[in-house]
């Protein structure tokens, strides 16, 4: 279930408010056919969309029961309900979206839309995602991933879509032009990973088979290469050229050797960074800039994750009495 309640507000999108009207925004904006809508002389249809890095959010309503059909094209969508519940036709299969099932679609299928369905959708150029899974497994991917379409939101594992794309959503919404660029950039990114990992497709197989091992010294160079790069974004493209392994082997070396998962260290070493920030007797900054000027957008989470690894919140660390630096 998405709990943020006005999903990417603030972008673009469009708006209709009779039949006309929504046939030309959605051939233009969605490149959609209108196949069903009901005869009245006004509605209230409204999308919003916003581009990440390397794939975009839709939130879109239309407050009557519409079908659309979209043509075939390269592309995946990934459909959340926000209210309410919509179904999706992959050729005469239909999927159902709920608030415990999101619906994995290709390009080419028939959205049907209830009068009270809201849905945000997560579409990704298909090409980026065989370009993850190779990084994660550390081949080239020539085959097509076909994925199911029905993917329950309650299993195990999956539930992290979910929590992702929130997270997604709160950044956007807490949005600040002083926010480092990369924080959207990871959480797009471990979107991908988790739907790759948690999605039910053809390929899922090489996922679940066991991972080369990799040698402590590898595990070592991808520790120094995040410690020097903490404050620009951290792609597993990176680390894993760095350590010359696929992705998943540097993850499961992680877990067997540190007990933690690489983007884990990342997060530690971003909090070492605003907790010296926070003791620094020169620097005059709030918790919020502290937080900011190290990646974290959501300054509550970076509060409850600050007091978890050092035992106080930020808060205290930064009313500490400073020591004079003239020995006095």
């Amino acid at each position: 279930m998405l709990t943020s309640k006005k999903p990417l507000r603030q972008y673009d999108g469009f708006r209709a408010s009779n039949l006309d009207d929504l046939l030309r925004v959605v051939e233009s904006n969605l490149g959609a056919k209108l196949l069903q809508a009901p005869k009245t002389a006004s509605i209230d249809a409204f999308a919003n969309s916003c581009k990440l890095p390397t794939s975009q959010l839709w939130f879109c309503s239309y407050g009557a029961p519409i079908s659309l059909q979209f043509a075939d094209g390269d592309y995946v969508r990934v459909q959340f309900a926000h209210t309410g519940t919509g179904q999706t036709l992959i050729g005469t299969t239909p999927t159902s979206i709920t608030a415990t099932q999101c619906c994995i679609s290709p390009a080419d299928a028939i959205i049907e839309f209830a009068e009270a369905f809201q849905q945000i959708v997560w579409r990704v150029d298909a090409k980026v995602l065989t370009r993850k899974l190779g990084t994660m497994l550390g081949i080239p991917i020539t085959r097509k991933l076909n994925f199911k379409s029905a993917l329950a939101l309650d299993a195990h594992g999956a539930s992290s879509l979910s929590f992702i794309l929130n997270c997604i959503l709160v950044h956007l919404a807490k949005s600040n032009p002083r926010t480092r660029p990369f924080v959207l950039e990871e959480l797009e990114q471990a979107f991908i990973v988790s739907l790759l990992c948690n999605g039910d497709h053809n390929l899922r197989h090489l996922l679940d088979g066991p991972a080369p091992p990799i040698a402590p010294r590898q595990v070592r160079r991808v520790e120094e290469y995040i410690e020097a790069n903490w404050a620009m974004p951290l792609r597993i493209e990176d680390m894993a050229a760095v350590a010359g392994s696929s992705a998943r082997s540097i993850y499961r070396a992680f877990r067997n050797s540190r007990g933690y998962s690489p983007m884990e260290f990342v997060k530690r070493q971003r909090l070492l960074q605003a907790r010296a920030l926070l003791l620094d007797p020169n620097a005059v900054i709030t918790v919020t800039q502290a937080a900011i000027a190290c990646g974290f957008s959501d300054v509550s989470r970076f509060s409850k994750d600050f007091s978890e690894a050092y035992g106080e919140p930020p808060s205290k660390v930064r009313g500490r009495p400073k020591k004079r630096s003239d020995g006095a």
